[in-house]
């Protein structure tokens, strides 16, 4: 029942999407399908990195969009929209769906669940533990070049002439 309830959530959103002018409603919209399918993909997979990594992806790019429109359009006021139609549509396209009885099983969804935890395991295997160990370091290093690059006193990489 959860899932039926998690799914009608996003469909409800997903036809709310569209109506939406300010994109600070778009954005909290976008933030909120993210949560529920990064809830759900962890559901689904017993590992927690892919949902982990759709989040925080999702919610840098949001971010990167908050700046920017309260940049240009900070005094910009929110419309109140009449969704009595939207939710009217959304109710008689998913009662069926919702009265329908599935039985949803966690290897129902994946076909090849083990096949997929077997492959991500084999990273960290004793076998590849120098590639592993290698692609950790050239990440560590790329990252303290980055950081002496964008050094507070030098100030941005890219100036504004």
């Amino acid at each position: 029942m959860f899932i039926k309830i998690t799914l009608f959530v996003l469909i409800l959103i997903s036809s709310v999407l569209p109506n939406l002018f300010n994109p600070l409603s778009m954005a909290s919209s976008i933030f909120i399908q993210c949560l529920v399918i990064s809830i759900l993909s962890r559901l689904m997979i017993s590992s927690s990195w892919i949902p982990l990594t759709i989040f925080l992806v999702t919610i840098g790019g949001l971010m990167i969009i908050f700046v920017y429109t309260t940049s240009i359009n900070s005094n910009l006021n929110f419309k109140i929209l009449k969704f009595s139609k939207v939710i009217f549509k959304n109710l008689i396209l998913t009662t069926p769906f919702l009265l329908m009885n599935f039985n949803f099983k966690k290897k129902d969804f994946i076909s090849g669940y083990d096949f997929f935890n077997m492959q991500y395991f084999k990273l960290f295997s004793c076998l590849n533990w120098i590639p592993t160990s290698l692609i950790f370091l050239y990440l560590i290093l790329v990252l303290i070049i980055l950081i002496s690059l964008l050094s507070i006193t030098k100030g941005p990489m890219r100036k504004k002439y």
